[in-house]
């Protein structure tokens, strides 16, 4: 429970508490009886599903940060987009960095996994800047598509 997690606060065991796959009805429900704010709401953010009012309602709450889970589209988007291949050659980068870089300039943080050594060292690769014309081209390609479905990993229909 809520309650669970800030007793941890209070105990000194952790510094921040936060939640996950929440929108924005279940924070406004969780805010009537928190006595401590989430840090933090991690969600399945990338061009192909922005979640802008969400990441608008987070940021009017305020103390309260976005984190991108699967900001690749677990793989299955983006990589081999022709806007964002287009992108990446444009800035001799890899589509990955692209993706990436876009989650940081959209003002969330980013959570890309990979468990080979040279990817993440090659994601980490981003010292450039994506221009607002490559931003407006990234956001157009904005079609709600989620790749992260619990129903088919878990057996449960979080997003039905």
């Amino acid at each position: 429970t809520w309650q669970a997690m800030e007793a941890l606060v209070d105990a000194g065991l952790v510094k921040s508490i936060g939640i996950s796959n929440f929108n924005v009805q279940l924070i406004r429900d969780l805010l009537t009886y928190a006595r401590i704010k989430p840090a933090v709401n991690q969600v399945e953010i990338h061009p192909f599903m922005r979640q802008a009012r969400l990441v608008e309602h987070t940021k009017a709450i305020g103390d309260m940060h976005t984190s991108a889970y699967s900001p690749l589209g677990n793989g299955k988007l983006g990589l081999q987009d022709e806007t964002v291949l287009k992108i990446a050659k444009k800035h001799n980068r890899t589509a990955a960095n692209v993706m990436i870089k876009w989650g940081i300039q959209y003002g969330v943080s980013v959570l890309p996994k990979s468990v080979t050594p040279e990817r993440i060292a090659e994601n980490a690769n981003l010292d450039f800047t994506l221009t607002s014309e490559d931003m407006d081209d990234l956001a157009k390609l904005e079609r709600n598509e989620r790749t992260a479905q619990p129903a088919e990993f878990f057996k449960v229909p979080l997003f039905d």
